[in-house]
């Protein structure tokens, strides 16, 4: 019988990493024996079997297999955003089928990736996430189904044909899906509560979390848009993880200098008038068909609006760049290219007529300069070797511009008056760190003002 408990507790050492195996395997064998024999065991317990499992998965959860699987998650779910702007294949139901698994399947990688994230960090327990993980696999395959039972009602209803079984049974697979996560997030928050004391408190209100939450994110990951931001926070996160000092980006003393209140005078008074044009422009493109009955309906002064904003947000941009370049050197100038490019794009695709074969095709370049923007902007945080850094801005950038490029950029006459303000204001104040101090004894003897920056 130690024969065969000690080829089990063998096989239960394999679910652990070669390296870890070669490492400590004997020690843990050896402790695992020991403690069996004393409590006078002839096999692993089923604790002892959960846990070694758990700890072993766990184990192989490096933060190389956590960007890893965030980064197939990114892929498959940017997948389907592809071919919904391209619109082909739209009405294939294979196809439909294919896009819906392959985003829902992202989905999962991206939810166990995060999850792996707060096992390293010690926040949840291993034999917690082990469940969790079995829990969310299912959660994920249930809701893939609902989504394409769904899609084969809508398509029936539309025909005009009788139900099938399978849309009839969308509600049941939505339900078990939500039961599934649920019990997924129950177990992630009753870990993560290990701080209260009172289980029932804990219980109570791991329960409400999980819930809500279970729906927000099934409904959420219909659209693409939060598994891809959730992916980019995860490959950053991770990556801080791999144990790579951060590395700071090359910077230049061109144009490094702080900026002089006259500098700072001049660059609010560009902001403050952007704003108020942008403003401006904003109010035309909602009701400049009021105001101008010349211009036409309300779909032409909406389109001029957002063209005389987009031309206005380019003062806010280089206004922006100045103010960055005198704090982070030329580094800056990258994310303010690819942002003035983006709002170049929207200019001349709002410029042409509405049925113009350009007009909506220039939107998506504007979306992925949008997104490279954001990956940019974060670039010199990032941490490691170049390549790894290039490979995390790529993947941020294009998350960003799949999951909020086309939104953003359609809506930046709005949003950069906003922006413009916050400039004004800021550079309108005295910068902190700088005070006025009284020189009294001079090298001449005479008093003045001298300011200093700690």
């Amino acid at each position: 019988m130690t024969a065969h408990r000690r080829r089990r507790y063998q096989r239960l050492l394999r679910w652990y990493p070669a390296k870890w195996q070669r490492t400590n395997a004997a020690v843990v064998l050896g402790t695992l024996e020991e403690n069996a024999d004393r409590l006078g065991h002839s096999r692993p317990t089923v604790g002892e079997v959960w846990s070694l499992r758990a700890h072993g998965i766990a184990e192989r959860g490096s933060p190389a297999v956590i960007i890893i699987a965030a980064a197939l998650g990114l892929l498959l779910n940017v997948g389907p955003v592809i071919v919904l702007l391209s619109g082909a294949a739209a009405d294939d139901p294979w196809q439909t089928g294919l896009r819906v698994t392959a985003q829902f399947a992202g989905g999962f990688l991206i939810s166990t990736a995060a999850g792996a994230l707060l096992l390293r960090g010690g926040r949840i327990a291993a034999e917690s996430a082990l469940a969790a993980l079995a829990s969310s696999a299912v959660a994920w395959a249930l809701g893939g189904a609902a989504l394409a039972a769904w899609g084969v009602g809508f398509n029936e209803a539309d025909a005009g044909t009788s139900r099938s079984w399978f849309s009839d049974a969308f509600p049941i697979l939505a339900g078990c899906a939500w039961f599934s996560g649920s019990c997924a997030l129950f177990l992630i928050a009753h870990s993560l509560l290990r701080p209260l004391r009172l289980q029932t408190l804990r219980t109570i209100l791991s329960t409400l979390l999980a819930i809500p939450t279970a729906l927000a994110l099934g409904l959420s990951s219909v659209t693409p848009t939060i598994p891809l931001l959730g992916a980019a926070v995860v490959l950053v996160v991770a990556s801080f993880q791999l144990g790579t000092r951060p590395t700071r980006a090359k910077r230049v003393t061109y144009h490094r200098q702080a900026l002089n209140q006259g500098q700072r005078t001049r660059i609010a008074t560009v902001a403050a008038i952007a704003a108020v044009l942008g403003f401006g422009c904003a109010a035309f493109a909602l009701i400049g068909s009021t105001w101008l009955p010349a211009v036409g309906d309300g779909t032409d002064a909406m389109r001029v609006g957002i063209l005389s904003g987009a031309v206005i947000a380019i003062i806010t941009v280089i206004a922006g760049a100045v103010v960055l370049v005198s704090r982070r050197g030329r580094v800056a100038l990258a994310p303010a290219t690819a942002a003035i490019g983006a709002l170049i794009c929207v200019a001349v695709s709002y410029s042409l007529s509405i049925d113009h074969a350009v007009g909506w095709p220039l939107l998506i370049p504007a979306a992925a300069l949008t997104g490279l923007t954001g990956g940019l902007l974060l670039a010199p945080a990032l941490p490691g070797p170049a390549l790894l850094r290039a490979s995390l801005v790529t993947a941020v950038s294009v998350a960003l511009a799949a999951a909020l490029g086309l939104i953003v950029i359609t809506a930046i006459s709005f949003i950069a008056p906003f922006l413009a303000v916050i400039l004004a204001v800021s550079m309108a104040r005295r910068p902190r760190g700088i005070k006025v101090i009284r020189n009294v004894a001079g090298p001449l003897g005479k008093e003045g003002l001298e300011q200093a920056s700690p």
